[in-house]
């Protein structure tokens, strides 16, 4: 009961307010001496995960002088393009039938000024292709693969194709559709020993094997698309209690959760699991039974998208749906 108590204290500690603000990871657009300036426009699924790449870019000091932008889903035009300045790279993964008149004059513009303009999906279409739209098929691998990492590893290898050629990056590799994850390295494990290590040393916990465990379920597209900061936020306060945190997806969220939560003689490996990516109404059928046989006490917790926890408790309306 203990165990359970401190569970729920520490869920109720939580604030899990977030919301995306699509901007700018843009220095000046007026700055001189820049290296470069690289534009995306992944369109609206892939908007996070490009803004969480392009703000790990900036980190990097060998990329002090590339200027990172991401673009929203809005037409081009060259009263929207014009304020940001030159422009070397331009992917975008919105180009065929998507575009008029106005986009065709703006993309055929920024070509004109020495714009590389690269089709991040394939079938760009022949009048594009001709205006001189560039299909690059690495570029293309990265996208389709999706994900921060992706898009992150995708920007490097272009730039160290083009003008960086010490530049490191990683091959494309689509995220696993299940595993453990542990977001302080941001690390994807498929098994839990594996985990347990790289957890111990990020956590810098050295009695965890001691505390109990309590599971995370997660969405698996928010962790690909680099939505992550709550999660730390999630485990430090868990382990503020006294325990340490497994997060792990699998997709569909009822899929398989025997291999993630038992362990080899079939006992759970957690006391808890504080579940946000749940939807205990739509497969009941396949993921109750599951459930019971891992057989511990399951929260299905709610992300407050607009809200702080203090702003939730004093509603009068609760949740807006």
């Amino acid at each position: 009961m203990n165990q359970l108590a401190n569970f729920l204290s520490a869920l109720r500690t939580l604030s899990l307010g977030s919301a995306l603000f699509l901007s700018a990871f843009s220095g000046d657009a007026t700055a001189q001496n820049l290296a470069g300036r690289v534009v995306l426009q992944p369109g609206e699924t892939q908007s996070a995960a490009a803004l969480a790449a392009l703000a790990r870019l900036r980190e990097d000091p060998q990329l002090a002088e590339i200027d990172f932008i991401v673009l929203p889903e809005v037409p081009f035009t060259v009263a929207a393009l014009q304020p940001l300045g030159p422009i070397d790279y331009l992917l975008t993964a919105r180009h065929g039938r998507q575009l008029g008149t106005n986009d065709m004059d703006a993309i055929v513009g920024l070509i004109a000024a020495g714009t590389s303009v690269i089709g991040m999906v394939p079938g760009v279409s022949p009048a594009l292709l001709e205006a001189g739209v560039e299909e690059d098929p690495r570029v293309q691998e990265y996208f389709s693969a999706g994900g921060a990492d992706n898009l992150e590893h995708m920007v490097r290898e272009l730039l160290a194709r083009q003008i960086l050629p010490d530049l490191e990056f990683n091959p494309a590799s689509a995220p696993p559709e299940a595993a453990y994850f542990e977001p302080r390295s941001r690390t994807y494990h498929l098994d839990f020993a594996s985990y347990k290590q790289r957890y111990q040393q990020e956590a810098r916990l050295t009695d965890a094997q001691s505390r109990p465990w309590v599971g995370l379920a997660l969405n698996r597209s928010g962790v690909t698309a680099g939505d992550t900061e709550y999660i730390v936020d999630i485990l430090n306060a868990f382990e503020k209690k006294g325990m340490a945190v497994v997060p792990f997806f699998n997709y569909p969220a009822h899929a398989d959760l025997d291999w993630l939560l038992l362990d080899e003689s079939g006992a759970p490996r957690v006391a808890a699991i504080a579940a946000i990516s749940f939807k205990l109404g739509v497969v009941p059928d396949q993921l109750i039974p599951q459930l019971e046989r891992i057989g511990v006490p399951v929260i299905s917790g709610i992300r407050l998208a607009s809200q702080s926890s203090q702003e939730w408790e004093a509603s009068e309306t609760g949740i807006g749906m």
